[in-house]
């Protein structure tokens, strides 16, 4: 028999990885709350087809027009313009517009379970 710390894979193993910081640990922590079953104010709801088909994730350049189709459901989008000076102003892409997507449905999910 050996002893754990003996075989060497368990050796090189130890070495190459150290133990985990405060921090690593505190976020590992907050991971797993995350990950808990939320309650009913914390639940987010979005609509089938802006899963199936969000916005992009990434500048799509100086295009026209932008899609993203997935199945039946397609997606399109126009870039946006200034009316006052009358230039585009791109598309919304990113993580900010996409959970603005987001909070707009839970904000209207709110509204519907209120009334």
């Amino acid at each position: 028999m050996e002893r754990v710390g003996d075989i060497p894979l368990i050796k090189e193993l130890a070495k190459k990885y150290a133990r985990p910081s405060r921090a690593q640990n505190a976020l590992v922590d907050a991971v797993l709350s995350i990950q808990a079953a939320p309650d009913a104010l914390e639940r987010g709801f979005m609509a089938r087809q802006l899963i199936l088909c969000t916005l992009p994730h990434s500048d799509p350049g100086n295009i026209d027009a932008w899609t993203r189709r997935t199945g039946s459901i397609a997606l399109g989008i126009q870039p946006g313009v200034d009316f006052d000076t009358g230039k585009k102003i791109g598309y919304p892409y990113g993580t900010v517009p996409r959970l603005l997507l987001f909070w707009g449905r839970w904000q209207a999910k709110r509204c519907e379970a209120a009334a």
